[in-house]
């Protein structure tokens, strides 16, 4: 598994303009005072973000570019992504990515979840998954989280033809999964560190989460080396 430090943090990678800026609904970047429960998002769409119970921003915990991160404590924090047209995707594209600190020894974490799809990792199998909202369509095991302060990239993309790819740093988990339709994903909230079909939270930091209206990665790829350009 892949660490992330600093030779991942280029001073120049958020003064480079987004290509995909245009189809970008939703960019936090973990921006405030350290225990503040407000998250504008940066994104065009302007979605509505609210903190649940105690996700907030951490200043002490810094990703490997810079700046804060939001830390969730795993027993009942996460943020909701107020459903909007925006968050519409229909059968089209769609990347939902974030840079994560797994928090514990024994720490899972939820990492994105909406309409009975969810991505997680299960510590006591140390299994990674996207489930569809019937069953796990793609499946890593056996392969642990390090403990902090590594952090890592992880992004669910769909392409236009409906394959289904999760990416771990750059690295693909598991195979592609054929969305066969593919599932037309009308607008429904987005949660972020936890799945509401399960009494379990995520225990980590995260920053920054960025969803995006295209299939940005198809192909193993480097992360992102800093902050997403919000341009």
């Amino acid at each position: 598994m892949p660490s992330c430090g600093p030779a991942f943090f280029s001073p120049s990678a958020a003064s480079v303009a987004d290509p995909f800026w245009s189809d970008v609904v939703l960019l936090l970047d973990g921006a405030g005072a350290d225990g503040s429960t407000t998250f504008l998002d940066l994104s065009p769409a302007g979605n509505i973000v609210t903190a649940v119970d105690g996700a907030q921003v951490d200043n002490a915990i810094v990703p490997p570019f810079g700046g804060n991160s939001i830390v969730f404590d795993g027993v009942d924090d996460l943020l909701r992504v107020t459903s909007s047209a925006s968050l519409a995707f229909g059968t089209g594209p769609f990347t939902i990515e974030l840079w994560l600190r797994k928090i514990g020894a024994s720490a899972n974490f939820f990492t994105f979840a909406g309409q009975n799809w969810n991505v997680y990792y299960a510590h006591t199998t140390q299994k990674m998954a996207f489930w569809d909202g019937a069953t796990d369509r793609i499946t890593r095991s056996g392969s642990a989280y390090p403990l902090v302060p590594d952090w890592y990239h992880l992004a669910l993309v769909r392409d236009a033809a409906g394959n289904v790819y999760l990416w771990d740093h750059g690295v693909q988990v598991g195979s592609t999964w054929v969305d066969a339709g593919p599932t037309n994903l009308t607008a429904s909230d987005i949660l972020i560190g936890h799945y509401p079909a399960s009494p379990l939270f995520g225990t980590m930091n995260a920053v920054p989460i960025r969803i995006t209206r295209q299939a940005r990665y198809t192909v193993p790829f480097t992360p992102p080396p800093g902050p997403f350009p919000s341009f």
